[in-house]
């Protein structure tokens, strides 16, 4: 299998919560299937960047199966994951897709909440968490545009000028 990173950063401020449809809340945004290959999630890593005061608070990140892909305006071209290996094709997925506005345009994701997030990712604003998701913890997206890992700020709205940064490894 062929191993990819990408990085992506949250909305400044952002706020809390799954989405509400086309309401954003905490919904970051999501690694997205393709209509040709799906993906094993391995590893995330996150922290906070800040462009004013540092302050410190308790994150809580987490991560959702999506099965409907948001669409229209309010979202951030795919960022394509690079390969490990100088010689793995280019990336087949969707890549990373975030969220830069309150609302989205015309569809917004659907999340699978009904049992909660697969993995909850918990780490503090001047901190770094490396999270390994591996062997029987394995996270898997299936083939189809709809499809995703989806990424959620779950634990209070960010302070102004903070953003999640996202650090995610797959393999395809």
């Amino acid at each position: 299998m062929a191993r990819y990173a990408v990085q992506a950063k949250s909305q400044s401020a952002q706020l809390s919560g799954v989405n509400s449809t086309t309401t954003v809340n905490g919904y970051i945004g999501y690694l997205g299937a393709s209509a040709t290959a799906g993906f094993r999630l391995r590893r995330v890593g996150a922290s906070c960047i800040f462009s004013g005061a540092i302050t410190s608070q308790q994150i809580q990140l987490g991560v959702y199966n999506q099965t409907v892909a948001p669409s229209g305006t309010g979202l951030v071209a795919a960022v394509k994951g690079a390969p490990f290996e100088i010689w793995t094709p280019a990336d087949p997925t969707v890549g990373v897709i975030v969220t830069n506005a309150i609302t989205i345009g015309t569809t917004g994701p659907t999340l699978t909440t009904a049992t909660g997030p697969l993995k909850t990712i918990t780490f503090n604003s001047q901190t770094w968490v490396d999270y390994p998701i591996e062997a029987y913890e394995e996270v898997v997206c299936n083939l189809g545009t709809a499809n995703g890992i989806a990424f959620v700020n779950l634990a209070g709205t960010l302070p102004t000028g903070c953003q999640i940064v996202l650090d995610v490894e797959y393999e395809v």
